[in-house]
């Protein structure tokens, strides 16, 4: 499976809140408060239910 890919890697502040819109890998896509997208570590993410 092949599919286009934007390599855009985000720099969060710690405490920053983000949607996540996808995960591919050990990765999430997601969009800040002001809007920004890009990729960041789901290392670096802690996932609020």
């Amino acid at each position: 499976m092949t599919r286009d890919f934007d390599a855009i890697e985000l720099c969060v502040d710690v405490g920053a809140r983000v949607v996540i819109h996808a995960q591919i890998a050990s990765f999430y896509w997601v969009t800040t408060d002001d809007r920004r997208t890009g990729w960041v570590p789901c290392s670096h993410i802690c996932v609020d239910d």
